[in-house]
């Protein structure tokens, strides 16, 4: 195994035993920073309701011209008042960027549900996970597998439309008698703009 494939195993184990163990200080480190509060909100909810049991990697995939992988894990869980234990297969998809792999989604496939993690939609597979960004979400807001010179093309187009936009907004704000301030607007009497 070369370092890249090395450092998605450590990756990918490391997260799948911090949730194993609550641990959820673990996990999040391997989340898009955006994606954290969703995650622990939803980890919150069943946190003392269900127990992982254990889980087992049982597929493990890299792709090394796009530095991205892909686990199949099965858990073994059972909520806090049952002994009796469920199986549940998550699939995840993760992206290599800046020096870190990162999980970007993750859709429980097949079992029992367990609400801790989204259900696939077979009938909409484009629905949006509820907080992980997606694969392509993730690298298009990250500009991951861009040329330098495409990414300072994006970067420049990005600033002039904001610069655009801002300058819009001036001139509709000048235009209502607001001032820079945005203070007065079409609903104040003309006597209270002039003084």
């Amino acid at each position: 195994m070369n370092g890249l494939s090395d450092k998605f195993d450590i990756a990918s184990r490391s997260y799948n035993r911090a949730l194993r163990w609550d641990d959820m200080d673990t996990a999040v480190a391997y989340l898009p920073p955006e994606s954290v509060h969703g995650f622990l909100a939803e980890r919150e909810i069943g946190e003392d309701v269900i127990k992982i049991v254990d889980y087992d990697r049982v597929r493990v995939q890299v792709d090394q011209k796009h530095a991205q992988g892909f686990v199949r894990v099965m858990l073994q869980w059972h909520y806090d008042d049952s002994l009796t234990v469920e199986t549940c297969m998550v699939d995840q998809i993760w992206q290599y960027h800046d020096g870190d792999w990162v999980l970007v989604e993750e859709w429980q496939m097949k079992g029992d549900p367990l609400f801790l993690f989204a259900e696939y939609d077979e009938e909409d597979p484009n629905a949006p996970h509820p907080y992980l960004p997606g694969l392509e979400s993730f690298r298009e807001t990250r500009m991951i597998g861009l040329s330098d010179t495409e990414k300072r093309k994006q970067i420049r187009e990005a600033k002039r439309s904001a610069k655009q936009e801002n300058d819009s907004k001036e001139e509709l704000s000048s235009l209502s008698g607001a001032g820079p301030s945005g203070e007065a607007s079409f609903d104040t009497p003309i006597s209270s703009r002039v003084r």
